[in-house]
């Protein structure tokens, strides 16, 4: 089954570039099906990269960042499963510590 995806040009232009790439150091002609592919099966075995690119947000995070978000968090004490509880459900915890 064949199907086809749409993707903006400078997309195609990018998949393009890298499929002549990977032509030229094969030494053969790559399809767009075998290069689709590997791409996925490489998203498949490491799922950090892709979503780094789709979220934005790379790992490790740099000092800068860190720091920012350092800077926002707040020290409330000690808390307690029930706290917790209260806080995420509404409620209080069933188990007996």
């Amino acid at each position: 089954m064949v199907t086809s995806v749409k993707m903006d040009d400078d997309i195609k232009r990018r998949l393009d570039r890298l499929r002549d790439r990977l032509s030229l150091l094969e030494g053969r002609s790559i399809t767009a099906m075998e290069l689709m592919a590997a791409l996925v099966a490489h998203g498949e075995k490491d799922i950090d990269g892709p979503l780094s690119e789709i979220s934005g947000i790379h790992y490790p995070l740099p000092a800068s960042r860190l720091k920012q978000s350092m800077a926002v968090v707040a020290d409330i004490g000690e808390t307690s499963p029930e706290d917790i509880d209260r806080t995420l459900y509404g409620g209080t915890s069933r188990r007996r510590y």
